[in-house]
């Protein structure tokens, strides 16, 4: 199993480079998940048009290589009541020589600011991305304009902050121990890394995979 792709606000459409893409095994089955979170009771009722599409290579054609999905999970925080600035991280280790495409952080109401890191084999460090200002409504994939080669033993670390002070407009209840949960007024705490490695897999479309 595996994670195609998926949308929150702001959300735009996963696009992959020419001759990279995911791979589906004969027989497989594609789920499609969605969360509601709304106010019960009648005339509450909302319309979905949620719709998706998916590019397919055709039978022959060859793939490069095969994007890689890590998702960096901050799953085990307690945010205390009022706090302004509550932060926690969490890292991922390349065990082969790689290329970073794209990321994307995600938080829900009482997300403040994220980071990405990269501390390379020799001890140098190198920002990946920051951002200063999260906004639940308008969250983003974060693409590179290149893709960075990043070396096996180079260590991703993800950094997040949350704001569960009065002084969030967007926070529901400030006066709420915060834990992580599915609904929009719990949290989340999640930093996905989207990567191939750097060795071409050269995968014809239609043929076993090794």
């Amino acid at each position: 199993g595996g994670v195609l792709g998926g949308t929150a606000p702001g959300y735009g459409p996963f696009y992959y480079p020419n001759n990279v893409s995911r791979t589906l095994r004969t027989g497989s089955t594609i789920r499609f998940e969605v969360h509601y979170h709304k106010e019960p009771g009648p005339g509450t009722a909302v319309l979905d048009q949620s719709f998706a599409a998916i590019q397919f290579y055709e039978p022959g054609e060859v793939v490069k290589n095969v994007m890689r999905t890590t998702s960096l999970g901050i799953m085990d925080f307690e945010i205390p009541p009022g706090d302004p600035n509550y932060t926690d991280s969490s890292e991922f280790l390349f065990e082969e020589d790689s290329y970073i495409h794209f990321m994307n952080p995600h938080m829900h109401l009482r997300g403040k600011s994220a980071r990405y890191v990269l501390t390379y084999p020799d001890g140098r460090q190198e920002p990946l991305l920051y951002v200063p200002q999260y906004d639940f409504g308008w969250q983003h994939n974060y693409y590179l304009n290149e893709p960075l080669f990043v070396p096996a033993g180079t260590k991703v670390t993800l950094t997040l902050w949350w704001d569960n002070s009065a002084d969030n407009p967007t926070n529901p209840d400030p006066t709420a121990t915060v834990t992580y949960g599915a609904p929009t007024t719990a949290e989340m705490g999640f930093g996905w890394l989207h990567w191939t490695e750097a060795e071409a897999r050269n995968i014809v479309v239609g043929e076993s995979l090794r």
